[in-house]
């Protein structure tokens, strides 16, 4: 039931549910009034709620151990420090 409240809230659907034991959780949720308390939650759960830094997001300091083999040459230095700007204007 829950799922079904967030697709109609999802597509803006006006309905409105009556003869429910969970009629005004169902009806909150297809208005939509907790939304921005779902979006919270999962972000907890997907344990992002902290900002990364552009050295945990692109893992350079695993590139330059080895990991897999990559090109070695005079312009690896410069693409990244383009990712590393890139990364930290977010």
């Amino acid at each position: 039931k829950k799922q079904m409240c967030l697709l109609l809230a999802r597509h803006r659907v006006n309905y409105e549910i009556e003869d429910d034991d969970d009629e005004d959780e169902l009806n909150e949720l297809i208005g939509n009034v907790k939304l921005s308390e779902q979006f919270l939650k999962v972000a907890q759960d997907l344990d992002v709620m902290e900002p990364k830094t552009p050295e945990d997001i692109y893992k350079s300091h695993l590139a330059e151990t080895g990991g897999f083999s990559r090109r070695r040459d005079t312009g690896g230095a410069q693409v990244d420090s383009a990712r590393a700007n890139l990364a930290s204007t977010f």
